[in-house]
């Protein structure tokens, strides 16, 4: 695998629910190939810390605080903004694309922050594999 399309992405955070965050990849994807793109982010949880010690001891336990819902989307540029595919489960905290690329031109990927359920700023961390169209080389 050529390490020039791999990508990782460490953002700074969605800031509110509803936020929407692109990332226009820089070369055509070509038609016919596949992108390959991952979006992880934490829950939060907090530790019952029944001697105040602020660590974890056997016998003590967390709450889940619930997880904050983000979407990730792959969108062609060329056609006026149209989701290709999407990942939008509303359980995990793990979203995946893997799908063909319909045809070759210019797309985005998209993050949605969609739901709020603990703290207001989700930082994730994203990455994804993608087959540019090959140089042209002009003779």
């Amino acid at each position: 695998m050529d390490e020039r399309f791999k990508r990782l992405f460490i953002n700074p955070p969605c800031r509110s629910a509803s936020a929407r965050v692109d990332y226009k990849l820089e070369q055509l994807l070509q038609g016919g190939s596949f992108a390959s793109i991952t979006l992880a982010w934490d829950r939060h949880v907090e530790l019952n810390d029944l001697d105040g010690d602020k660590q974890y001891d056997i016998g003590e336990t967390f709450s889940d605080r619930g997880l904050n819902n983000l979407d990730i989307y792959l969108i062609s540029t060329d056609r006026n903004n149209e989701t290709v595919c999407s990942s939008v489960s509303e359980v995990d905290s793990v979203e995946h694309i893997f799908c063909p690329v319909p045809e070759t031109g210019s797309y985005k990927i998209r993050i949605h922050y969609r739901q709020q359920v603990n703290e207001s700023v989700q930082p994730y961390i994203l990455a994804w594999w993608t087959l540019p169209t090959p140089p042209l080389i002009i003779n």
